[in-house]
């Protein structure tokens, strides 16, 4: 993929083709952004010292496929472009990054109790400590 991107579109920062994915070939958008060469660095020196930890050396493929950024999506080209798809990725990512931290340093989801006051006691009480934190 990677050779077929630098052969077809060498000069694009994104592409945007038709795939079709699993046993009943559903219809998606396969996007795919030649990174910055900064970040290719970064992402390549990572896979290296990863690799060097096994015992190993990445292949040219793979370093090759650490180039790019690819999204599966099936929203429609009329709704969002290309270029809206990265970014709302990266946007995604934030949230997650966020209920992640909420996870594991506020227990969020850890409830004990089976009442349903005790429950909503709970939810509102990490809620109000998680607003409260991030407002600080």
């Amino acid at each position: 993929m990677p050779d077929l991107l630098n052969e077809k579109f060498p000069f694009q920062s994104e592409t945007d083709s038709d795939v079709y994915i699993g046993e009943n070939k559903m219809p998606c958008r396969l996007i795919a952004y030649r990174l910055p060469e900064e970040i290719v660095g970064l992402r390549r020196g990572k896979a290296r010292r990863a690799a060097a930890k096994k015992g190993r050396t990445p292949s040219r493929d793979y370093l090759k496929w650490l180039g790019f950024g690819f999204y599966i999506t099936n929203v429609a080209r009329d709704i969002w472009s290309a270029e809206v798809i990265g970014t709302v990725h990266r946007l995604r990512w934030q949230v997650e990054l966020i209920f992640k931290s909420w996870k594991s340093l506020l227990n969020i989801h850890i409830l004990k109790g089976t009442r349903s006051e005790r429950v909503r006691c709970l939810i509102y009480g990490r809620l109000i400590a998680v607003t409260v934190m991030t407002m600080c």
